[in-house]
């Protein structure tokens, strides 16, 4: 390390003490710098020539967020106002009083700067003031939108401020609005600021967000900034419909569809349509293209373009079967949460590439006899792309109505994941019919009474019984989801070999028959166990193969004695209605995770959360490492204020005084921040 030189050692530990300029430059109305797990600072303490070589790195762009930082940047700034000159960019989330009014005027080359208008009326605007008019910054970026704030007169008086300090700026370049996602925003709300803007002559591009305006008309805050004739690009961003956008831009004049840029909601900005150059079209309408390339070529390269543009990153919890009830016609064999539909059905309309088809095939979705009918006339045509498929679902009863249903699976060897939904007496034949010909390669089987999109809920008969015969296929099967309402199975048919190497079992509304008869089975893999249901279902279910499980998601009715027969239990996740007093008299060696999921806000859900905390000790589950509030709800404070009122930081500082972490939803867990001494 000695040996490196300074130049060659800046370029190495410079990348932890760099900020991504799109999280200094956020908008929004959270900020990202509220989960901060690390302070970049720690690079310093290295040791002396790391501090001197990655000190004017790390003031290059500074953050403050509350009024312990203001103080400590003012110390270490008072001490070295040289360190001022480092900074370049500037982004204040608060504390914008006297502390950095004092250390203001020794930062002079700050080209970015990044604040909020959402102030309280008991701060001090002495910080901003000396900033607006000490700085010329190129680019200037409002952020943390908070309409409650937004009516108090010191708001008022930081707005006209800021009007004065645009019409002296002479090098603003760039200037953006804040992301309105829950209020609207100043560019609606603050008309002075875009008639402080047209005025600006070194202006040249505006970003705009909003989610109020419905297009209808030209707001005034538009007019004014297009009144500018040095403002070349205003890139506007909003959350309504891209109809109303396409209609609204459509009817600009000419000189307007030049300078408005339209920006999805990912950031992309979309070309205008009046932009668009022509393309010219092939001379030979019959082009096929890639059409002498080998099909698994063509999968490869088609694979690649859906993953970019129709896949999701994660499934979609919404509900699409409205989709398939009011479109029912369309011949759509892809599984709609997992991609993009529209995007899917558009790209099969420009090419009928079977490349194309294999590559959207991994995912199949049958909820229609249609769209079953014309996936399989791509595979009588090309046999190979059922060797893509990876999971399926099937909502549309073709167990039940069929016949020729063998023929669909054995065309489909790698299959991975079966979904089946509308399970009725004769589909759960077929099931047992089909079983040994996907039982050696299904990983997952999901069976359901899940309604179709144009069916009859099915239903059983009392005589309808069902044997462990069910499940003796699926030797490969290793997660295994059950909600079959009141289907019985007869338990003198039990089989111990059954499932042989299945690890996860969820389980919702079923009769009891069932889990009494994979009560008979080893299981000998089983490790988790999910119940939605009344435990006492399950009370011989958990007898039985309890010392297996090392994980468990239960609700109401799982007790002490359930709770005992799981010695290796790691990691416990309990249901919204189980209620605190079930920890009281638990006790467990190995427990190390514990999940709840009741509501984050609310005096009443709060103190569930509390009465967990002040129950756990060390001496009644020693293995215990981790508390998690796994609703998916924002449990940690934002700023400094809410940290001051919020109870999450005092009950995760009161679980770590006993070794346990406090976590949300995504993992993450408090932070303590700096605090005014």
């Amino acid at each position: 390390m000695e040996k490196l030189a300074d130049e060659l050692l800046k370029m190495i530990i410079t990348p932890p003490l760099l900020v991504p300029d799109e999280l200094f430059a956020d908008g929004g109305d959270l900020s990202p710098f509220s989960k901060a797990t690390f302070s970049a600072s720690e690079v310093l303490l290295v040791c002396k020539r790391f501090m001197r070589i990655a000190t004017p790195v790390l003031y290059e762009t500074v953050i403050i967020r509350s009024k312990a930082q203001a103080l400590a940047l003012q110390a270490a700034l008072t001490r070295n106002p040289e360190f001022g000159q480092f900074v370049r960019k500037l982004r204040l989330e608060g504390a914008y009083g006297r502390e950095l009014a004092k250390v203001i005027p020794t930062m002079p080359y700050v080209t970015d700067f990044c604040f909020t208008l959402g102030v309280f009326v008991d701060e001090s605007l002495a910080g901003l003031t000396a900033a607006f008019n000490t700085f010329e910054p190129t680019r200037v970026i409002l952020t943390l939108l908070d309409a409650r704030r937004g009516s108090n007169s010191l708001h008022r008086s930081l707005v006209v401020k800021l009007c004065a300090a645009i019409h002296k700026w002479t090098k603003l370049r760039h200037f953006s609005y804040s992301k309105a996602t829950r209020w609207s925003s100043e560019f609606l709300k603050e008309s002075d600021i875009a008639t402080a803007l047209a005025g600006c002559r070194t202006l040249q591009t505006v970003d705009v967000s909003e989610r109020s305006w419905g297009f209808s008309h030209m707001p005034d805050g538009l007019n004014a900034l297009l009144a500018n004739p040095s403002i070349r690009q205003i890139r506007l961003l909003s959350l309504q419909p891209i109809i109303y956008q396409n209609s609204f831009y459509h009817q600009c004049d000419p000189e307007v569809k030049r300078r408005l840029c339209l920006v999805r909601s990912d950031g992309v900005q979309d070309t205008p349509a009046g932009a668009i150059a022509p393309v010219l079209l092939t001379a030979n309408p019959f082009y096929h293209p890639m059409q002498n390339a080998p099909l698994e070529q063509r999968v490869d390269v088609w694979r690649r373009v859906i993953s970019f543009l129709v896949y999701r990153e994660s499934p979609d919890p919404g509900d699409h079967s409205w989709f398939w009830r009011t479109r029912y016609r369309m011949r759509f064999w892809f599984e709609s949460s997992l991609l993009d539909h529209s995007a899917a059905h558009n790209l099969l309309i420009v090419s009928r590439d079977y490349g194309l088809v294999a590559a959207l095939s991994p995912r199949l979705g049958f909820r229609t006899d249609t769209a079953t009918q014309y996936w399989r006339g791509c595979l009588k045509d090309c046999p190979a792309i059922g060797k893509e498929v990876r999971s399926m679902v099937l909502d549309n009863g073709l167990l039940a109505t069929d016949p020729t249903i063998d023929e669909l699976f054995l065309s489909t060897p790698n299959l991975r994941e079966l979904d089946l939904g509308w399970l009725g007496p004769d589909a759960m034949h077929g099931l047992q019919r089909v079983g040994p010909i996907i039982g050696h390669t299904l990983r997952s089987l999901t069976l359901s009474r899940r309604r179709g999109p144009l069916s009859v809920n099915p239903w059983y008969e009392k005589t309808d019984v069902f044997s462990c015969e069910l499940f003796a296929g699926f030797t490969a099967l290793e997660k295994l989801k059950v909600e079959l309402g009141d289907l019985r199975f007869s338990a003198s048919t039990a089989s111990s070999d059954v499932l042989p190497n299945l690890q996860e079992l969820e389980v919702g509304e079923v009769n009891g028959s069932l889990l009494t008869l994979l009560a008979h089975a080893e299981l000998p893999k089983l490790q988790s166990f999910t119940i939605h249901v009344a435990v006492r279902k399950a009370d011989s279910f958990i007898k039985q193969h309890g010392p297996k499980l090392l994980r468990v998601q239960t609700t109401t009715g799982f007790n002490e004695k359930n709770f005992a027969a799981c010695p290796n239990l790691q990691s416990l996740k309990l249901s919204e209605e189980v209620q605190p007093s079930f920890i009281y008299d638990l006790n467990h060696l190995h427990l190390a995770r514990l999940e709840l999921n009741w509501l984050t806000v609310g005096a009443k859900w709060m103190a569930k959360y509390r009465e967990v905390c002040n129950s756990i000790s060390p001496s009644k589950f020693p293995a215990l490492k981790e508390i998690v509030a796994a609703r998916k709800q924002e449990i940690w404070p934002g700023n400094e204020r809410e940290a001051k009122k919020s109870p999450w930081p005092m009950m995760a500082t009161k679980l770590a005084e006993q070794g346990i972490i406090l976590q949300d939803h995504t993992g993450r867990t408090w932070r303590q921040r700096l605090q005014v001494q």
